[in-house]
């Protein structure tokens, strides 16, 4: 019987520490010195437990009176929980323009076939009479040679070839422009550029500072041609006959260059005699005055040293319809062919 009554205190005391335990540990508040604590160690002395367990069987009701009490955890919070959130984001994809390449042929230094076209208006006013192009008319021009396969070429690039030899693209051509007007930029440029054609253009330079209503390009336009890839030459300073000039023929070459070359941080090395008029003198004279090309008008469509001083332009008049401008492409048989100076009005 002392065996039963030693093992319970023992079981009791064992569960009353237990008791104690838990509930500190359920109750981050308290400690195993608070009140609660202390009352329940000290309800589990030997003493206490030997006078209950003295009396009669144990039941419930001689428990001690400070049954402990088991915390159940709270439930937790609601937590805040950061879910990734789907952004757009836009991506940049290079787009690539795949340049059809352009076949070129070789040529050895000496004459080449290849038709260069004179313009000097692309507009439909009745004042400019036979050197106005219609717009329309124009692009119908420019389209026709597409679709033949021409390539262009500038002056400079064509007078390269003569004397060094070099490459240029099947079916080339040369486009050019006399005078500097606004027109040209404002009508023919836009179309130029649809085709991926490129041209020369002859500045009068004592037009350059003048008011646009006087019907000429200024710097900003010329800018935008030179930026395109266009060739910018000289149509002289006053644009009068070059004999008849009041400021000489060398100011008219040299003072023309130096403008253009200053104003555009460009080389000018081709020069349009104004309406045409030039002899073997003046040929001479822009070879002198460091140019490397000279352009007229004339009816041929070959082109070699002997006439890198007066390469033959063929005119394209207002009134030209579509088999006429198309004989104006056609290459000449005779490689021997050498221009003869003419004159426009």
């Amino acid at each position: 019987m002392q065996f039963l009554k030693t093992f319970s205190y023992r079981v009791r005391l064992m569960g009353l520490l237990c008791a104690a335990l838990i509930l500190a540990a359920c109750t981050p508040s308290a400690s195993l010195a608070s009140a609660p604590v202390q009352k329940l160690i000290a309800d589990a002395t030997p003493e206490r437990i030997a006078r209950q367990t003295s009396s009669s069987s144990p039941t419930p009701s001689t428990l001690p009176s400070h049954t402990p009490t088991f915390f159940r955890p709270a439930k937790p919070s609601a937590t805040a929980t950061f879910m990734p959130t789907l952004t757009a984001t836009a991506t940049v994809t290079a787009t690539i323009t795949v340049t059809p390449t352009v076949e070129e042929v070789n040529y050895s230094a000496g004459a080449v076939a290849l038709p260069i076209l004179l313009y000097h208006h692309v507009s439909d006013q009745e004042k400019y009479q036979r050197y106005a192009v219609a717009p329309d008319v124009f692009a119908a021009q420019m389209q026709l040679l597409e679709d033949q396969g021409y390539h262009t070429i500038t002056i400079s690039e064509l007078a390269d070839v003569i004397n060094s030899g070099g490459t240029l693209p099947v079916h080339p051509i040369a486009i050019t422009f006399d005078d500097g007007c606004y027109d040209v930029f404002q009508n023919g440029f836009p179309i130029l550029q649809q085709h991926g054609f490129r041209a020369t253009m002859y500045i009068i330079t004592n037009t350059l500072g003048s008011d646009k209503s006087y019907g000429y390009m200024q710097e900003d336009e010329i800018n935008q041609l030179v930026a395109a890839g266009w060739e910018i030459g000289s149509h002289s300073v006053t644009h009068t006959k070059m004999q008849d000039s009041k400021i000489g023929v060398g100011n008219e070459f040299d003072n023309s260059r130096k403008i253009l070359e200053e104003k555009f941080k460009i080389k000018v090395l081709s020069f349009s005699y104004p309406f045409a008029i030039a002899n073997r003198w003046m040929m001479d004279q822009a070879a002198s005055h460091e140019y490397t090309s000279a352009v007229g008008v004339g009816i041929f469509n070959l082109h070699g040293p002997r006439s890198l001083f007066y390469l033959s332009r063929r005119e394209v008049y207002h009134s030209l319809d579509v088999t006429a401008f198309q004989k104006l492409l056609e290459l000449p048989t005779d490689p021997t062919a050498t221009p003869t100076p003419e004159s426009t009005p």
